[in-house]
């Protein structure tokens, strides 16, 4: 990414540790020989920053706080530069390409992280209608992750390509390159700032986190509708439409003459509809059932079924014979396909 070695002169790597509070700077001398100082810094919550230096400064790399600037030496295409092999991608990758006089920008989805891949323009050819993807690379961005954005948009003029996703973005001009990125720390919570908006990202979260695997039991002691409270181990040996709801949120009460047609519908063919509500008085759930005529068995939650399956209300899970989770819908009822699909296969 820098330029070439030239004489004795090492690179400078600084690493600010915010989260411990350490400074820690190391230096390489012309024998190979490494030296470490390290000396407090500032505290914070932060994984820290990286700056990387060279020449006297005039190349450098800094990457911190989601922001990467990267000053370096122009690449030629046929000189002496290692040649990266780029990692491979997913099966739900992307193409596209921004070009510029000196520098290309390409995009493809890695381990789930879309990159953007920096090359020298002449590296990249198209064969035949077809765009050769072995680039002489400067620099690979891991810009976002694909369950935030879909893919990158291509932009900018002949001195300056751009490529862009969401609010994140690259810019290079072949000699500085500057991009606002997502860190890896922090896509925890912008997944979950996202899944606030987005019922489809958390059901595909949820759905990463319990499908295939044996359902959490529901927590709570008060049940309705319900003279001999289910146990969860009795349910085994039938398909089961779990529901997760708040009589109180609005965008449940859709949900629910569709709710009842599957349950009068399905329950004939085997399935068990069972329904795990917010945490109310007993006698207020109890009043909203019988307004909305739902009398399938119906667990007031304590509080843990929603931490345990991470999607909170207003949603549905569809369980095997054997307590597996098949699917996982947010906003929305397991599709009557996919029900009809499940009784056959339990029925065969």
């Amino acid at each position: 990414v820098l330029a070439k070695v030239v004489g004795d002169e090492p690179p400078e790597i600084v690493v600010n540790r915010l989260s411990r509070g350490a400074r820690t700077v190391r230096r390489r001398d012309a024998n190979g020989v490494e030296t470490t100082t390290t000396s407090p810094g500032p505290a914070g919550p932060m994984p820290g920053s990286l700056r990387l230096s060279y020449g006297g400064g005039r190349y450098f790399i800094r990457d911190g706080m989601g922001y990467l600037r990267a000053l370096r030496e122009p690449k030629a295409s046929d000189g002496e530069w290692p040649k990266l092999d780029l990692p491979p991608r997913d099966a739900n990758s992307f193409g596209g390409m921004g070009a510029s006089r000196a520098v290309t920008l390409s995009g493809q989805v890695t381990k789930s992280w879309i990159t953007v891949v920096s090359s020298p323009q002449a590296a990249a050819r198209t064969i035949n209608g077809r765009f050769e993807r072995t680039l002489n690379a400067d620099c690979l961005v891991r810009l976002t992750h694909v369950d935030l954005h879909g893919g990158v948009g291509f932009s900018g003029s002949a001195e300056l390509p751009r490529a862009t996703c969401g609010e994140w973005f690259v810019l290079d001009d072949g000699d500085l390159l500057y991009a606002q990125k997502l860190d890896a720390w922090r896509l925890p919570y912008a997944l979950e700032a996202q899944a606030q908006r987005d019922p489809a990202l958390a059901a595909r979260l949820a759905m990463k986190k319990l499908g295939g695997l044996p359902v959490p039991e529901p927590s709570g002691e008060s049940w309705l509708n319900a003279e001999k409270p289910p146990r969860w181990q009795d349910l085994r040996g039938k398909p089961v439409l779990l529901v997760l709801f708040d009589l109180k949120q609005a965008s449940f009460l859709p949900l629910v003459p569709p709710l009842l047609g599957f349950e009068e519908t399905y329950s004939k063919q085997g399935l068990a509809v069972i329904g795990v509500h917010a945490n109310h008085p007993r006698d207020e759930v109890e009043k909203k059932l019988a307004d909305e005529r739902i009398t399938f068995p119906v667990l007031i939650d304590d509080g843990k079924t929603a931490e345990r399956y991470g999607i909170g209300f207003s949603a549905c899970l569809l369980i095997d014979r054997e307590g597996r989770v098949v699917s996982v819908y947010k906003d929305s009822l397991a599709p009557p396909a996919e029900i009809e699909e499940l009784l056959e296969e339990e029925n065969k």
